[in-house]
């Protein structure tokens, strides 16, 4: 098969739906037009953009603008969101289809077959995600958030005291669930397996599954497309699906794991595997996708990533569990080709997974990347307001130079994102999440820890020309993650910005006017030297596996629902973004 090919059809179709947002089709602008209509305002260019960065970029907190323009209810956004997600769904699938449609020409019998499943399924996830939502999200989780005052830790205590989380592997709390809790009345709850209280969808991908089964049974193939690997996962996901014992779940989808590590082929898929989106249960999302691989790009971090790790950890035995699943690590450098459920909220730029701990100390991970996505998205989006006005004109045109070099940007994103793909990797064992996890703050910490295991090899093996576009990244990102401040599915994302913003303050790197930031780039080594100090402690506590609070504690605060900064001035810079995002955070730059 021409795997070039291949990649190149899908890289057309993600150039295609870029150049939508300078011409946009008619029929989606008049989607556009329906939903402003619908929700009372005018069709404005900066209210256009928001929603073409919802529907071509996935991005949902450019709604959350839109609706508060619109002056929507707090308790009227949830279906107001549901509705638009099922038009950008809809828009979706017909690109999907379209796209297969195209590559079916150059596709073995057995992929033509194995994507056609795919999409069926893929359809019914799709439909089956609005549910999922209304009822994990925004009907349990309220009821939770309003028990308990919104305090993480009472909510996951009340879980455990209870017996409402899945069992792990050998009895023991798990770290996620593949369940859902029904409400019995006055405060209570029991826990029910998809399989039975998802009936009508679970049974539906049972049956897609079985169909996809049994005629990639009678279609020939070739060694390479390993047949047997991709039946043998297929029966797993069906047979995890159909489990109706709750303590079974865990188990179950582990297997399912295991068999999808088995599966080595270009073109790759990505079942329920990540949990971001239920911060009390960590429900297990509604993802669904095919990512085909680049055949040429090459990572080189890995090497340092080791070298890093081993000056800095003191204990052999996670030492040892650390290098052997970096030694195992399947590395994709790939594009998402096909992507459904929980995915039409938001694409990841990488992802590294199973996150089941016990399946990847038998068979490692698998890290995806998707640069060229990356890369091309933002080139593709228009150039905004805010980002001028907090971080300067002479920095904007700085970044935006650096974004022509594809090379300098593939450089930087193997430092900053695959390497956080493999930083997620260290300091961890088969218990580590759940027993840090006590005050439910375990992903708030562990998203700065991955991000910081990058720099953290960058600073080993240290290119000077990169200096100065690396901290212009991290400065950008850890200030445009403060958008997110009040989305709970990426609020690990958000807290990690203010742990970055802690580093870059403290060390007198970052200043804020009142108006703008302020560079002073010869703090380089001092902010070096705090991202030391903090990794290393960070990870000496992973060692002891105390409680993430203990380590976000000296950075944030929680007041109400929102996490802030702990230093006034950093809090000061925070709310000053936070307020001019929510009153120009749709406009456009014209200078």
């Amino acid at each position: 098969m021409d795997w070039e090919k291949i990649y190149q059809i899908v890289k057309e179709r993600d150039r295609k739906i870029n150049s939508y947002f300078e011409n946009l089709p008619p029929d989606l602008e008049k989607t556009f037009q329906e939903i402003l209509e619908k929700l009372g305002v005018e069709a404005t260019p900066e209210r256009i953009l928001m929603l073409k960065k919802r529907f071509l970029h996935l991005r949902e907190e450019s709604i959350q603008l839109l609706l508060a323009e619109a002056g929507v209810k707090e308790e009227e956004i949830p279906k107001i969101q549901l509705e638009i997600y099922e038009k950008v769904r809809d828009f979706w699938l017909k690109e999907h289809r379209k796209l297969i449609d195209r590559l079916y020409p150059y596709l073995s019998p057995f992929y033509r077959e194995l994507l056609e499943g795919v999409h069926r399924l893929g359809i019914l996830f799709s439909q089956w995600q609005p549910v999922w939502a209304t009822h994990i999200l925004h009907t349990i989780n309220e009821e939770l958030s309003l028990q308990f005052g919104g305090d993480e830790a009472k909510i996951l205590a009340f879980l455990l005291e209870n017996g409402l989380l899945d069992k792990g592997h050998f009895e023991e709390v798990g770290d996620r669930c593949y369940s859902v809790l029904i409400s019995q009345g006055e405060g209570k709850y029991r826990v029910a397996s998809y399989r039975e209280f998802f009936q009508k969808e679970v049974g539906e991908a049972v049956e897609i599954l079985s169909n996809l089964i049994g005629k990639l049974k009678e279609t020939p193939a070739t060694p390479e497309e390993q047949k047997g690997e991709w039946i043998g996962y297929l029966s797993a996901l069906k047979e995890a699906l159909e489990e109706e014992k709750v303590d079974n779940l865990i188990p179950r989808w582990g297997e399912v794991d295991r068999r999808w590590m088995e599966v080595k082929t270009p073109i790759q898929m990505g079942h329920p595997l990540e949990y971001y989106e239920d911060k009390y249960r960590k429900a297990v999302a509604l993802e669904l996708d095919i990512r085909v691989k680049n055949p040429h790009l090459q990572s080189s971090v890995q090497p340092a990533i080791k070298e890093m790790y081993k000056t800095l950890c003191p204990d052999p035995r996670l030492l040892e569990i650390g290098f052997k699943n970096i030694d195992r690590t399947q590395l994709y450098i790939s594009t998402p080709a096909l992507f459904y459920g929980a995915e039409f909220n938001g694409l990841f730029s990488a992802q590294v997974v199973p996150n089941d701990e016990v399946v990847s100390q038998e068979k490692g991970k698998k890290i995806f990347a998707f640069p060229e996505k990356v890369y091309q998205d933002i080139k593709a989006r228009p150039k905004m307001a805010l980002p001028y006005e907090i971080f300067g004109v002479e920095f904007m045109e700085e970044f935006y130079r650096d974004l022509e070099d594809w090379e300098l940007f593939f450089k930087l994103y193997d430092i900053t994102t695959i390497g956080h793909e493999f930083g997620h990797i260290l300091w961890v064992d088969t218990t580590t999440e759940a027993q840090m996890n006590r005050s439910g703050m375990y992903k708030n910490g562990e998203e700065w820890k991955a991000t910081t295991g990058g720099l953290m090899a960058f600073f080993h093996r240290e290119e000077p020309t990169l200096i100065r576009p690396l901290l212009r990244d991290l400065i950008k990102r850890a200030v445009s993650l403060i958008q997110w401040m009040e989305i709970d599915e990426i609020l690990p994302y958000y807290i990690e910005g203010l742990i970055h913003l802690a580093g870059l303050f403290s060390t007198g790197l970052l200043t804020f006017n009142g108006e703008r930031l302020e560079y002073h780039w010869e703090y380089y080594p001092q902010l070096k030297e705090w991202y030391r100090e903090k990794y290393l402690q960070l990870g000496l506590l992973y060692l002891r596996k105390g409680d993430s609070w203990e380590f976000l504690s000296q950075f944030v605060t929680k007041e109400g629902r929102r996490f802030l900064p702990l230093d006034p001035k950093i809090r000061e810079f925070v709310l000053h973004y936070y307020r001019r995002y929510q009153e120009i955070g749709g406009q456009l730059w014209n200078g």
